[in-house]
């Protein structure tokens, strides 16, 4: 059995001032140490270096006291977020008590920590490297070094020892990015997807992610990413450094994908066309707009309805509000990012580069002296952004009914037959009389699945956590297409 380790190593800042800051460098270290733990490496072999703690003899020591537990079934794992320099084609990678004025002999050579992994008996080593960041300090009597990496270095030490696979951030020309909306360097934000099985298109057909398919999944992902965040200024280009045809496991995220299948799975893509929804209500002298001299109404005509948005629109806007500046601080929006649209005072909707949120407020129609407001989510533009921490953070427990739009108008007769059919008891139907929809339950379940001919719309009791909304979704629709010839979604 392979027992693995990892040592990551982050500098978001330096002792010493004059080595500019790396933004969103200590968000990578604590990413990358937990992805890496999803994967069963236990807290004992995974060493954390932040900041202070990311001295030149912390480091040195950790490599060396970890490269002595490696053995023959070992495969240690290396990530450094910091500044990198060449001096004379040798690199170093700096540390949080770099002197800017002794900077070679006070970072460290990669050439000396590669001695120390590759001369330990070790099954693989990979080592991870975002080292060439903006705002490096070098002198006028350093001519011969400059910042980043020497390829030919990274390549000598890849053909030295093929089980040693090498990831950089850019290429040696190039320099590496951070992104405030990812709240990450860019790099690092999707190889951290990856490893965590949220990388659409990272794994293999067994899903396996290898040193093949992570770096497919980089160089698709991170130029162009670069240049949009940066407005076409930015040339970031990932590369891998291994012995040609020595394509390697890095993971295997089949037990992961199994467990949350929704995560990396590419059937999550129907949730591009989910629509999130919850309701309050009550009665309509309760809105702020309200007042004594005020009858409640007794019909929902247009007249109630006019009034509804009256008395009502202050409520909309102050929810909208609160949404709207907790969505730019999570998502880290620019004001150009966001498009808000209003209409007659009732619905407000922001129209963001990921999502569309809305706030609706209406009259009940079953009953006219109460209020219905709505505040939903559509206009997916990428289903990945379900699975975020951001994401999590703000709509986790805020939604419990979800809609999905078939691509055709659907046949609720056929629906009704087909799962009247399904052998066993966990799978059950009701309908009316005139089968114009009918509702689904698998098994002691509390979700509701309701199918109406254009729509259909999952019914949870209460408010859910964005994982329990979109894991139930999917294991639900893939339980029917496999019990049945429905092909839902498909």
């Amino acid at each position: 059995m392979v027992e693995r380790f990892a040592v990551v190593i982050a500098l978001e800042e330096y002792a010493d001032s004059a080595i500019g800051q790396i933004k969103f460098a200590g968000n990578d270290g604590l990413g990358m140490a937990e992805a890496l733990k999803m994967h069963g490496i236990p807290d004992g072999n995974v060493a954390v270096l932040l900041n202070a703690r990311a001295t030149k003899t912390s480091i040195e020591s950790k490599i060396r006291t970890t490269c002595k537990k490696l053995s023959p079934n070992s495969e240690l794992y290396l990530f450094y977020a910091g500044h990198g320099l060449v001096d004379q084609g040798q690199n170093f990678l700096t540390c949080y008590d770099s002197d800017p004025q002794d900077l070679l002999d006070t970072s460290i050579p990669l050439a000396s920590l590669m001695r120390q992994v590759q001369g330990s008996s070790v099954k693989g080593v990979f080592l991870f490297l975002d080292s060439a960041h903006l705002g490096f300090p070098l002198h006028l009597d350093m001519p011969q070094t400059r910042a980043g990496m020497d390829g030919d270095e990274l390549e000598a030490f890849s053909k030295k020892s093929p089980s040693t696979r090498i990831f950089t951030a850019c290429k040696p020309e190039e320099h590496s990015y951070s992104s405030t909306q990812l709240q990450h360097g860019i790099w690092t934000h999707y190889l951290i997807e990856a490893i965590a099985g949220r990388g659409k298109d990272s794994l293999t057909k067994r899903n396996h992610l290898t040193t093949g398919s992570l770096q497919k999944f980089l160089a698709s992902n991170i130029p162009l990413k670069a240049r949009t965040l940066h407005l076409g200024r930015a040339l970031q280009t990932p590369c891998l450094w291994e012995m040609p045809g020595e394509d390697a496991v890095l993971f295997d995220l089949s037990e992961h994908l199994a467990q949350a299948p929704y995560a990396g799975n590419s059937g999550a893509v129907v949730l591009k066309q989910a629509y999130f929804a919850s309701t309050t209500s009550g009665s309509l002298k309760r809105l702020p707009g309200w007042k004594s001299s005020y009858s409640l109404p007794r019909d929902t005509g247009p007249s109630t309805r006019q009034f509804v948005k009256k008395v009502g629109s202050a409520s909309v806007q102050e929810t909208f509000d609160i949404y709207f500046a907790k969505i730019k601080t999570a998502f880290s929006f620019k004001r150009n990012d966001c498009v808000v649209q209003a209409e007659e005072d009732s619905v407000i909707s922001c129209i963001t580069p990921l999502f569309t949120f809305s706030v609706e407020l209406a009259c009940d129609a079953s009953v006219p002296s109460n209020y219905i407001q709505t505040i939903s989510l559509s206009e997916i533009q990428d289903e990945s952004v379900l699975f975020t921490e951001e994401f999590a953070r703000l709509f986790d427990n805020e939604f419990q009914d979800v809609v999905l739009e078939p691509k055709s108008v659907l046949n609720i007769e056929h629906i009704i037959d087909v799962i009247e059919d399904i052998s066993g008891g966990d799978i059950t139907v009701s309908y009316p009389a005139d089968a114009s929809k009918c509702t689904v339950r698998i098994g002691d379940g509390p979700m509701e699945i309701v199918f109406s001919a254009r729509e259909i719309r999952f019914v949870f009791p209460q408010k859910e956590s964005i994982q329990v909304l979109t894991q139930s979704i999917l294991q639900s629709v893939n339980l029917l297409n496999s019990e049945s010839d429905l092909a839902l979604l498909t």
